[in-house]
């Protein structure tokens, strides 16, 4: 079995055999049933935003989980800005390497997505909560009491104009993340938390889609297109092994996603090639506009 095609020409008892729910589904879908919903229409706006991330080995070195943190501020501030939210209260929480959490929640002067107003204020609350004598494996951050962001009302203090002037800070470094992947342009703040590997070890193994890139590409823009590879399976020598061991430790789960995304390819083809055939127009367009 190598492509997709084989596997939806299989019996339905036979992939119930051998295969878990999620690849059943995927096996109604390409014969044609409907089991994914369709979502088309927009994302509802959250009421609260969560950013944690795991970083190994531990560490006690204050710089570095403060680093953690605010890589985690600015992440959050990326999806609020994204849907104009604005959060008035922000939550931070330190991980223990015994999972114990420590936390505080820090009511800010106004509602902001900036991550230098955040940081502005929870470093206080760091100090406070930063053991020097515990190892610490995460952190997370949690934008509470979310609204609409708008800065257009003038004040006595001159407060919306410096808003403002950060809005469009912000909007030419959001443009910057788009065009060239996120985190191009970072706070010194994180400058640690960039420059070391999120994981060491086992953990810090890269999958082979983002270790082998195309040209072009760089460990933070990479084309939405996955990496296709068959793998040959030997159905007789796993037979007699349990589900667990089959779809976890045998190639056979990574084969079926690579195949079942040949059709998401060619959709992406189609859209590219719609894409180039209005350049070419408007290319056209210009010099007939412009004639020498």
């Amino acid at each position: 079995m190598a492509t997709a095609l084989q596997f939806a020409q299989k019996p339905e008892p036979w992939v119930k055999q051998y295969f878990s729910k999620p690849f059943q589904a995927i096996w109604h879908e390409l014969n044609g049933a409907y089991v994914f919903e369709l979502a088309t229409g927009e994302q509802t706006p959250s009421h609260s935003i969560q950013k944690v991330k795991t970083f190994t080995p531990s560490s006690q070195e204050k710089a570095f989980v403060w680093a953690q943190l605010a890589k985690n501020v600015e992440n959050a501030c990326i999806r609020a800005r994204k849907y104009t939210l604005a959060a008035q209260r922000v939550v931070i929480f330190l991980r223990t390497q015994h999972f114990r959490d420590v936390g505080r929640e820090v009511e800010l002067s106004g509602p902001t997505h900036f991550p230098t107003d955040i940081l502005r204020a929870v470093l206080p609350v760091f100090e406070a909560l930063f053991d020097a004598s515990m190892p610490y494996r995460a952190t997370g951050v949690i934008l509470l009491k979310l609204s609409e962001a708008y800065y257009g009302q003038l004040d006595l203090f001159g407060e919306a104009i410096r808003m403002q002037r950060l809005s469009n800070l912000y909007e030419s470094l959001d443009t910057l993340r788009e065009k060239y992947g996120k985190h191009t342009v970072f706070l010194g703040a994180s400058y640690l938390a960039h420059t070391h590997a999120q994981h060491d070890g086992e953990r810090g193994h890269l999958p082979e889609r983002q270790r082998e890139l195309l040209p072009g590409e760089t460990a933070r823009k990479r084309l939405g297109i996955p990496m296709l590879k068959v793998f040959h399976m030997c159905w007789t020598s796993q037979r007699t092994r349990p589900n667990s061991y089959r779809f976890m430790q045998s190639p056979i789960t990574r084969s079926c996603i690579c195949s079942v995304l040949e059709k998401q390819i060619v959709r992406r083809t189609n859209r590219l090639m719609r894409v180039r055939r209005l350049r070419c127009f408007l290319s056209i367009f210009w010099v007939f506009s412009c004639p020498t």
